[in-house]
């Protein structure tokens, strides 16, 4: 029997919250929240229309977008922030609207978590490019192929494997961000992996030296999660 709560306050209902990764902001829409609260489309794209909202806070949070219909035409949504969904369902009364409301609030929750590692390792990547070009300019040259080597030496000493094969052996296709199939762990210990290597590459170490350096990391890492 599953004693998750949050899987179990999903059984309630017919279908769980649709809440999204959209260029990493959890996201849903209105097509999403009617189908959830059992609205007609129309009503909650006026009452998205009808909310007394700034400018400002509805062009935040409230995205005009498209969505094509059961006949191939295309209608008109809304997309949603978390604040954009919280403040239309202020309107929504009852106590079932309030226990639907709890459900998305939690998606939210959980889509958020979800993204936050995988938006913290893509801005630290900067810092490894920033890094590399920093000794591209010291040397006088630039290293073909150096921004796959680097990044495949991290996933080898992270998950024992370069990026594309890992996809390969876990039945990925081979262009998919592998971000958005690693554990929390793993995106931690990549992070972790990623901002050492840009620093070392800045301090000169050579290839071989970091190598070393990052397995003892990580070695140190895996054994301080026991």
């Amino acid at each position: 029997m599953n004693t998750n709560p949050i899987i179990q306050s999903m059984m309630i209902f017919d279908q769980s919250p649709e809440v999204i990764n959209f260029k990493g902001k959890a996201i849903t829409t209105s097509l999403a929240v009617s189908a959830f609260f059992g609205k007609r489309h129309k009503n909650v794209l006026q009452a998205i229309e009808d909310l007394d909202c700034s400018p400002e806070f509805s062009r935040l949070n409230f995205q005009p977008s498209k969505y094509k219909d059961e006949r191939g035409k295309y209608q008109p949504m809304y997309r949603m922030t978390r604040d954009g969904f919280t403040f239309l369902a202020m309107g929504f009364r009852g106590k079932k609207a309030a226990t639907y409301k709890e459900a998305y609030i939690t998606r939210f929750n959980d889509m958020e978590d979800w993204i936050k590692p995988r938006h913290s390792l893509s801005d630290h990547q900067s810092q490894l490019g920033d890094a590399i070009q920093y000794r591209e300019r010291i040397a006088g040259k630039a290293e073909p192929h150096i921004y796959a080597r680097e990044n495949n030496l991290i996933y080898c000493v992270a998950i024992g494997n370069t990026r594309k094969k890992w996809l390969k052996e876990n039945g990925f296709p081979l262009d998919d961000d592998i971000r958005q199939h690693l554990s929390q762990e793993q995106l931690k210990l990549v992070d972790l992996l990623v901002v050492e290597n840009a620093t070392m590459i800045k301090l000169g170490m050579d290839y071989h030296d970091r190598k070393a350096q990052l397995e003892r990391s990580a070695l140190y890492h895996w054994q301080t999660q026991k």
